[in-house]
């Protein structure tokens, strides 16, 4: 007789998850995509973009090592009349790539970089560091708008 009164409390212990506490765990992991994905795009397009800075730096030496054996001239330093120079083959992150007068590296970036970066370009400046001929120090600048696109804006320029 015992034994059944045990068998029926049984039946009546829970098993599960009610639907309230499924609803409240799904509710608590939207909220916490709706958080985590802005910012997870963020770190893709600033990595992205750290991407492009970086495989940019050959031309940047190009350029130096140029303006070097011309004598600090870098209206020599370009892809028209300096046929040495290298260029850079599209990739996922660069559309295009040019050099142009006086060694202004121009960058366009390719169609799926990132939300309001997207096709933007990137321009490297260089000038000679006074007293020091074969030394450049570069300069960025972008058509990104600080205001659409702050970390990317900030990463591109923090790299001056």
């Amino acid at each position: 007789m015992k034994a059944i009164k045990n068998a029926q409390v049984a039946k009546n212990i829970q098993a599960g998850f009610t639907l309230i506490e499924l609803m409240i765990v799904v509710a608590i992991i939207g909220i916490l995509a709706a958080v985590a994905l802005p910012a997870y795009q963020n770190y893709t397009v600033k990595a992205k973009l750290g991407n492009v800075l970086k495989v940019t730096q050959p031309l940047k030496t190009a350029i130096a090592t140029c303006a070097g054996e011309s004598g600090g001239d870098l209206a020599k330093c370009n892809s028209t009349d300096n046929t040495e120079l290298p260029s850079l083959a599209a990739t996922k992150e660069i559309a295009s790539t040019t050099i142009t007068g006086a060694g202004i590296i121009t960058v366009t970036l390719a169609a799926d970089v990132g939300t309001n970066v997207s096709g933007a370009t990137i321009t490297m400046t260089p000038a000679a560091v006074t007293g020091n001929a074969s030394a450049l120090a570069w300069t960025n600048a972008t058509s990104i708008v600080q205001a659409d696109a702050p970390s990317a804006y900030e990463t591109i320029m923090k790299n001056n």
